[in-house]
């Protein structure tokens, strides 16, 4: 752990919630929400460029309470104490590049540290 910051590009000022990703296969992707809309991020620890943070997606947010954020779903909670979850827009698997069902990804992502591990 160290003390870089790093820049948040259109992070709004008025942010009031941020849910991270509770998924292991989404580590990294976060959702900041101010008053009108929702902004989701992935953070990114290795890459040519460093540490970063990037933007995904923009959606309009609702008028209930984010609770929770896990894979490509956001919990709510409502008025009457219930909550509700809903898919999150623009939010899908895609955005580490892969359209595979979640075993596939698992078997690239074995392959990718197999051949790291040749590499070296």
């Amino acid at each position: 752990m160290d003390s870089s910051l790093l820049s948040i590009p259109n992070f709004s000022s008025n942010v009031t919630h941020v849910l991270w990703n509770h998924s292991t296969l989404y580590k990294g992707i976060f959702i900041a929400f101010d008053d009108a809309k929702a902004n989701s991020f992935i953070y990114i620890c290795d890459s040519l460029e460093g540490s970063k943070v990037e933007h995904l997606h923009s959606f309009a947010r609702n008028d209930l309470y984010p609770t929770l954020l896990v894979e490509e779903e956001l919990t709510y909670l409502t008025p009457t104490g219930k909550t509700s979850a809903v898919p999150v827009p623009g939010h899908q698997l895609d955005v580490y590049g892969y359209t595979q069902d979640p075993n596939q990804v698992n078997h690239i992502l074995s392959f990718m540290s197999i051949v790291k591990a040749k590499h070296f």
